[in-house]
């Protein structure tokens, strides 16, 4: 096959390694590959850890990174490796959240809330500045991988095996990076449930806020308030709609 899978067993608290034990035990799947990642328990491992143990066993030209709580679609792979050009070195794509039982308004806050983050991504990269991407759904070049020294530079950051990843290609080679707008090729995760998760997942993402550089910060930033400002404006607007309508009604 032209394709290999690799699942990494971060730490997992769940029957991950089990479950594609099995899957490939059934299937006769030779191109999948369970790698098992743990650490001493003596100081903290970040998710750049598991991938940078990972890239030692993957034989690919092309690298593709989600999550296990992820849901990609069937032609995922082959949408991706589409955007890939001679100048091309890493490409991001799009990810939004799937419903699922529980507090439904809380969940679609949130993706109203991520989308700002998400499409403020997607411009930066359209006006060929890098600022975000989302390693659930991103692929990049071996070669590209290689010539930023994988993660170096950032060890002590929790995340930042996107976005910093993306910004020291950007900035340190002459590879192009690409967003995918392909619908086929956008991924799906679940929201969290609760407040306490949601600003702990958020200050984690900040984490990393401190490393961009200072236009770049000021430039997310603006964007984002921008996009929240025009939701703002769009809702009073809607609802100023729907009263003048409403007394048009009455008067009639």
């Amino acid at each position: 096959s032209n394709f290999e899978v690799i699942v990494i067993d971060d730490n997992s608290c769940d029957d991950t390694g089990k479950v594609v034990e099995q899957f490939i035990e059934r299937r006769q799947q030779c191109n999948f590959k369970l790698l098992s990642h743990r650490n001493d328990g003596m100081k903290p491992t970040y998710k750049k850890t598991a991938i940078s143990y990972a890239m030692q066993y993957a034989r690919g030209e092309i690298i593709l990174t989600t999550d296990a709580d992820c849901l990609v679609q069937p032609k995922w792979v082959a949408s991706m490796v589409s955007r890939f050009d001679e100048q091309t070195g890493l490409v991001a794509g799009l990810v939004t959240f799937y419903t699922r039982n529980g507090n439904r308004l809380f969940h679609q806050l949130q993706t109203l809330e991520f989308a700002g983050l998400v499409f403020a991504g997607v411009g930066a990269i359209g006006n060929h500045y890098p600022l975000i991407c989302n390693a659930s759904n991103l692929s990049y070049r071996r070669k590209a991988y290689d010539d930023v020294g994988g993660f170096d530079g950032h060890e002590e950051v929790p995340s930042g095996d996107d976005d910093l990843f993306m910004q020291n290609i950007h900035h340190h080679t002459n590879w192009r990076v690409r967003y995918n707008l392909n619908p086929e090729a956008v991924n799906s995760t679940h929201p969290v449930d609760t407040l306490a998760q949601f600003f702990n997942q958020r200050a984690r993402w900040a984490s990393k806020s401190t490393h961009y550089p200072g236009v770049a910060t000021f430039t997310l930033l603006f964007l984002i308030y921008l996009f929240y400002l025009l939701l703002v404006v769009l809702t009073i607007a809607a609802i100023a709609s729907q009263f003048s309508v409403s007394v048009l009604v009455i008067g009639l």
